[in-house]
């Protein structure tokens, strides 16, 4: 048996959920779970986004809303290049893929988890800077670590997610941000 470890990942920020549809899932988690409302960015737009250190040219729609202080995510990959979604799909059609931690240093983040054996898989910058690493701990499907690097700005929208979501009527399940102002909130 190994030695334990002490605890690399620090606090979990969000949990990722890959699914096969995603305004069914919206509608469970807003339905059945309460969980509300969800903030859709369709078809995210990356400068970069590596697989097993290959570039793939990934199509992904992703929502986002809060329990408490954990933010929910929900994964829809359009299209069948390889990912750590389309991998996990193979055994599970919807479920957990990673957790998740914000940090403004990737490197400094994950350098507990490489030391202990775990491997850089996936790798992505989308054209908004947002960075993201999800390392493989080798031990079972959903398992992964995922760390998220923001911008000011991206933070600024979490937030407005997280007070939405924590004071949510049950109305007008799906939102999103304006394409012109960044923190205008529509639906």
């Amino acid at each position: 048996m190994l030695p334990a470890v002490p605890n690399t990942i620090g606090k979990i920020d969000q949990l990722g959920f890959v699914v096969t549809d995603l305004y069914a899932a919206i509608d469970h988690w807003t339905k059945r779970c309460g969980v509300g409302p969800f903030f859709v960015h369709e078809h995210v737009a990356y400068e970069t986004f590596t697989y097993r250190g290959e570039e793939t040219p990934i199509d992904l729609s992703l929502a986002f809303s809060f329990i408490g202080d954990l933010q929910i995510e929900l994964i829809y990959q359009h299209n069948d290049v390889p990912s750590m979604y389309t991998t996990l799909k193979q055994s599970a059609p919807n479920g957990l893929v990673h957790m998740a931690r914000y940090d403004d240093d990737l490197e400094a983040a994950s350098a507990g988890l490489i030391a202990n054996g775990a491997k850089l898989i996936q790798y992505s910058r989308d054209i908004a800077g947002v960075e993201t690493i999800y390392l493989d701990t080798d031990f079972h499907n959903g398992g992964l670590i995922e760390f998220i690097k923001v911008k000011d700005i991206h933070k600024q929208r979490g937030a407005i997610i997280k007070s939405q979501a924590n004071s949510w009527d049950g109305q007008h399940p799906i939102r999103s941000f304006d394409h012109d102002d960044p923190l205008k909130v529509v639906w």
